[in-house]
């Protein structure tokens, strides 16, 4: 990580893309990444082969790191679910939630105190 210049910080993306089934080996994977980089955020997916330059492997595991300047990372975690229509509807609702929460941070009027009146 020295070598390539990857500073720990919340604005740090660690993408993992493999064909990891089992939760035991996901769980070591992800312990093994956030004690390396624990102010990473880390996302990861399945799937059937993964991609490295202009090769396609099967049973093997890509990291993609992101170090971002000017960007706030946001992350949160979802319930794994059977039907993709599920998980679909999950993500765009806590995704409206975080974009609304922001918004309105972001938005709203400051409370201003009346003088002279208790």
């Amino acid at each position: 990580m020295h070598d390539n210049a990857i500073l720990d910080t919340p604005n740090l993306l660690v993408q993992v893309f493999g064909s990891l089934r089992d939760e035991e080996e996901i769980r070591m994977l992800t312990a093994t990444i956030s004690s390396l980089l624990p102010f990473a955020h880390i996302l990861g997916t399945t799937g059937d082969g993964e991609i490295l330059d202009a090769s396609v492997s099967i049973h093997t595991l890509v990291l993609s790191i992101t170090q971002f300047d000017h960007t706030t990372l946001r992350s949160y975690g979802l319930e794994r679910q059977e039907h993709c229509h599920a998980l679909g509807a999950s993500m765009a609702h806590a995704l409206v939630t975080t974009l609304h929460k922001s918004h309105h941070h972001l938005y709203r009027r400051p409370k201003h105190k009346r003088r002279g009146l208790s």
